[in-house]
């Protein structure tokens, strides 16, 4: 069986910290958005996940080109 990753938390506890990381999850989600934005243009729809993704050393240059000093 699998254990819970608070197993040496108190129920009490676990709940707390459960619901404290599910209202968190939505705002980290929002900020990472907010900060990814900039990122996003013609050549990089996706944002750093495109330029994570980029096989080749000419995408990844092209997508750093891409970007201003904002971005």
């Amino acid at each position: 069986m699998i254990n819970s990753p608070f197993h040496n938390i108190s129920k009490t506890n676990e709940k707390k910290l459960t619901i404290a990381l599910l209202v968190l999850l939505p705002i980290l989600i929002a900020v990472m958005l907010f900060f990814d934005a900039p990122l996003k243009n013609e050549v990089v729809p996706n944002g750093i996940v495109s330029f994570e993704l980029a096989k080749e050393i000419t995408a990844s240059e092209k997508i750093l080109n891409s970007w201003d000093k904002h971005a």
